[in-house]
C-alpha cells in the first residue's frame, strides 16, 4: 500500500490568501471607528457586496455545476454552502460595526 502524499497546488495557495485578506478586511472594518452614518451604511454595503460578487460571478461562470477560481474547481453545491456563511459573517460584522458606531455616539456626542 503507498502512502499518499497531499501537495498544496497554486490555486489552493492563492484561495488560502484571498480567505485571509478577506478575514483582515473584515477585522479591519470591525475595528475602525465610524463618525457618520454614511460612513457605516458603505461600509455596510462594501461587506454585503463582496459575497454578491462571488454569488454573481459563480452563477454567471458556472455552466456544467461547477467552476474554476482560482484554479480550483468549485461546485455549485459547495459554492452556495460558502456563500451563505460568507453572508452570516458579513451579517454579524455589520451587526458589530453598527453597536460601535451607537456606542461611540453616545460617548462623543453631547445630548
Amino acid at each position: 500500500m503507498r502512502s499518499r502524499r497531499y501537495y498544496i497546488t497554486i490555486g489552493q495557495k492563492y484561495m488560502s490568501f484571498f480567505i485571509f485578506f478577506i478575514i483582515t478586511v473584515l477585522l479591519f472594518l470591525i475595528f475602525k471607528r465610524y463618525r457618520s452614518v454614511n460612513s457605516v451604511t458603505l461600509v455596510i454595503v462594501f461587506i454585503l457586496a463582496m459575497p454578491t460578487a462571488a454569488l454573481v460571478y459563480g452563477l454567471v461562470a458556472s455552466n456544467s455545476g461547477s467552476f474554476i477560481f482560482f484554479t480550483q474547481k468549485i461546485r455549485l453545491q459547495e459554492l452556495y454552502f460558502m456563500l451563505a456563511a460568507w453572508y452570516a459573517i458579513g451579517i454579524v460584522c455589520s451587526v458589530k460595526i453598527i453597536r460601535t458606531y451607537i456606542e461611540y455616539r453616545k460617548i462623543n456626542i453631547p445630548q
